[in-house]
């Protein structure tokens, strides 16, 4: 006889049922880190180096889950998460930073917190980290 808690379905196996995840990051290296920790959780995955048309892209993929930094050259995190939040409500948002010659990422993790993203993590974050923060984000119905 199975107890309870293996009988509940793993959030991110039906997540990438339900579509790819989006990762928006200016950072090759890491978007390919996550690129392949996502992969390896059973998702499909659609990278992007900006922000500008965050919307379309997740509109056009059905994404599951959003992952986007905050700081980037053609547009904030905030905006990206702004945006998502008008275009495809209901879409879960991780938002990722950390330091940078453009300020500290706390206050701007605490600004997308207050938008009502699904998680924040701040750089340099493990991969069990990324992935207790998805498990949460997903479990929750964010």
């Amino acid at each position: 006889m199975a107890d309870a808690s293996s009988e509940r379905a793993d959030p991110l196996t039906d997540a990438a049922r339900r579509g790819p995840a989006v990762v928006i990051d200016d950072s090759a290296p890491l978007r390919e880190i996550l690129r392949r920790a996502l992969t390896q959780w059973g998702f499909q995955v659609v990278t992007q180096e900006t922000g500008r048309d965050a919307g379309r892209t997740v509109r056009t993929h059905g994404a599951s889950i959003v992952i986007t930094d905050v700081f980037m050259p053609d547009t904030d995190g905030i905006e990206v998460v702004r945006t998502l939040r008008k275009e495809c409500p209901g879409t879960p948002i991780i938002v990722i930073s950390g330091d940078t010659p453009m300020g500290d990422s706390r206050g701007m993790l605490t600004v997308a917190q207050a938008l009502g993203v699904a998680g924040v993590l701040r750089k340099p974050f493990s991969i069990d980290e990324l992935r207790a923060t998805l498990v949460d984000a997903l479990s929750h119905g964010h």
